[in-house]
């Protein structure tokens, strides 16, 4: 999850990349404030867990862990993506 993350950074805020990235500063940056990172969280969740096959996963199999394992991510990004699908976007 953290590797689709920072990959959705780059995709999603490379504008704010000025003279290329060293060690990982522009990721603690305050310029890439909490919006910039649920849009990070969000493309990481539909890279990792794509909303299609969660759904159909989730009618064979309903417990989050199992699913997290399926999936390869952590029970945690499973239950929140799972969460996600039942409440209507903000």
């Amino acid at each position: 999850f953290t590797l689709a993350h920072e990959i959705a950074h780059f995709i999603l805020h490379r504008d704010l990349i000025e003279d290329g990235v060293s060690d990982d500063t522009m990721y603690r940056s305050k310029e890439l404030s909490g919006y910039h990172e649920v849009q990070a969280n969000r493309m990481a969740a539909d890279i990792l867990m794509p909303v299609m096959l969660v759904k159909r996963a989730a009618e064979l199999q309903s417990n989050p862990d199992l699913l997290a394992r399926v999936f390869r991510v952590s029970p945690a990004a499973m239950k929140i993506r799972l969460d996600g699908l039942t409440k209507p976007p903000r």
